[in-house]
């Protein structure tokens, strides 16, 4: 399941004027982009407050990004297109989906870079929601590094009569602990899940800091 030649061409194209668009309009400050690998498959986990979280979030790597997204955006026929077009796919978390479970397990193992925000949905709260178990169920089922985000400054970001917020983004160091765990895969997940869950804290808390 590698990137389609017209995936990465319109992936290439929009992911331009995103960048230039997003940097014109928030300027995020972005910190840990040495925390990144270059090269191999991982998993990104970001904090989700809003949807502009995806925009400014692409400006931290120019690596192709598949972005696992709920279903309710797939509604939309232009957006349904739009990410469709760019390699990402939907995943339906209130009913459960093997389906793109499975998707993202063989994506990762061909070498992709898979985003996916692991509490569930968009929230507002001070502190890192309950974190979806899929999550730990594919990073444990891969053995990939996990790369924990904490994003903010996106709550509110037109708020008048302001000039738009500017976000700020902190990666993380991978996580990597259990690639070498052995066991069942449920306790592999639920000590991953912990584990990223206070990383991402840390991380939303430190993002919320305006002189990182």
């Amino acid at each position: 399941m590698a990137w389609k030649r017209s995936e990465k061409i319109w992936y290439r194209w929009g992911h331009f004027l995103c960048f230039v668009l997003t940097y014109s309009l928030f300027r995020p400050k972005i910190k840990g982009k040495s925390n990144l690998p270059k090269t191999g498959a991982y998993l990104i986990t970001p904090n989700h407050r809003s949807l502009f979280d995806i925009p400014v979030l692409g400006c931290a790597t120019f690596r192709p990004l598949r972005f696992m997204a709920k279903k309710d955006l797939f509604k939309s026929k232009f957006i349904k297109w739009y990410f469709e077009t760019n390699g990402s796919f939907s995943v339906d978390r209130d009913e459960g989906d093997p389906a793109a479970v499975k998707k993202a397990i063989n994506y990762l193992k061909n070498g992709d870079v898979i985003v996916i925000f692991p509490e569930g949905g968009r929230r507002r709260k001070s502190h890192i929601d309950e974190l979806a178990t899929g999550v730990g169920f594919i990073a444990a089922k891969t053995k990939v590094p996990i790369i924990p985000v904490g994003i903010s400054g996106l709550d509110k970001p037109f708020k008048k009569p302001r000039l738009p917020s500017r976000p700020r983004v902190i990666i993380g160091d991978p996580i990597t602990s259990h690639i070498s765990m052995d066991g069942k895969t449920s306790e592999i997940s639920n000590a991953l899940l912990s584990e990223l869950s206070e990383k991402m804290q840390s991380l939303y808390e430190e993002s919320l800091n305006e002189n990182f």
